[in-house]
């Protein structure tokens, strides 16, 4: 057989065997995707619940295609880099594609203590085309906040300004944890993953009855708890000139504020608190303390 060609012949013959090469080739994408370079991508935040439940924002590339369509279909959280198999990880809820750059998603529930990759496809099975892949999200567990000053329950004045303890669980620090008392910041600094001081705000005193004390919210990157502690506010509570020496139904007249808003007669608890400001006095330069009386007839004059 013989070999010669025509230049014709041979510019035909070139041409044919590159375009079957090139239709080798896209075939061969189209039924097995390879694992080319993976495109860098990020998320915002990094950090997230064990629970789940916090929305991130992923940026990437090619998550529309030219043609409008949205190509980006799963977000996978995995403890190892990307692959093309997106059955593996966990998957992410309610997607949100913006644009061909954006994505929005909410985190699943997660193992904690664990750092994660996010990984982007273009599908659901085993060999998908991986559009983007983000490192570094680091998922932990919430807060827990329990005891204020070391019990269940702690008294604070309205005027606010004291410095008390809060104890719980996974206080972190680098100022990544806060605190607010009725959505009123109370300046939260970190002690241990254990311990936050906080300093407490102003505010109204709490009514009696029914009780309605007043609960810390503590927050950190991975979550937000409510104390099972809580804080009763008193009025600050001050002694008129006259306050006597002990004599029984000496009048003893009291300032303060928000007295409308309590029950005095019924509340024991009250008639002992404005007895404190007569438990003692100072005969011959020593400190007596008297046994606590309550107080009887108490009058509201104003608030």
């Amino acid at each position: 057989m013989s070999i010669l060609k025509t230049a014709a012949a041979s510019r035909v013959a070139r041409f044919v065997a590159v375009a079957g090469v090139v239709g080798a080739s896209l075939i061969g994408v189209a039924a097995a995707p390879a694992n080319a370079a993976t495109t860098a991508a990020t998320v915002t935040p990094t950090t997230g619940s064990t629970a789940g439940g916090t929305v991130m924002t992923g940026k990437g590339k090619n998550f529309i295609n030219a043609a409008g369509t949205v190509v980006l279909v799963t977000v996978t959280f995995q403890t190892t880099a990307c692959t093309v198999d997106a059955t593996v990880g966990t998957d992410v809820t309610a997607i949100n594609v913006l644009d061909a750059t954006t994505a929005m998603f909410t985190t699943p529930a997660l193992a904690a203590n664990t750092a994660y990759y996010a990984c982007f496809y273009d599908g659901t099975t085993a060999t998908q085309q991986i559009l983007g892949q983000a490192s570094g999200i680091s998922i932990q567990a919430p807060p827990t906040a329990t005891n204020i000053g070391g019990g269940a329950t702690y008294n604070a004045s309205t005027a606010g300004g004291a410095s008390t303890t809060v104890t719980g669980t996974n206080f972190t620090n680098n100022n990544k944890t806060s605190a607010t008392i009725d959505g009123v910041n109370a300046k939260a600094v970190y002690v241990n993953a254990t311990t936050i001081t906080i300093t407490l705000p102003a505010h109204a005193a709490s009514p009696v009855n029914p009780a309605t004390p007043a609960k810390v919210v503590v927050t950190t990157q991975y979550g937000t708890a409510t104390s099972t502690g809580s804080i009763n506010y008193y009025p600050t509570l001050k002694l008129g000139s006259t306050y006597g020496l002990g004599a029984a139904n000496t009048p003893i007249t009291i300032t303060g504020t928000g007295f409308s808003s309590y029950d005095f007669v019924n509340t024991t608890a009250w008639k002992n608190f404005i007895g404190v400001g007569y438990a003692s006095q100072t005969l011959n330069n020593t400190v007596v303390i008297a046994t606590l009386k309550t107080c009887s007839s108490i009058i509201v004059a104003s608030d």
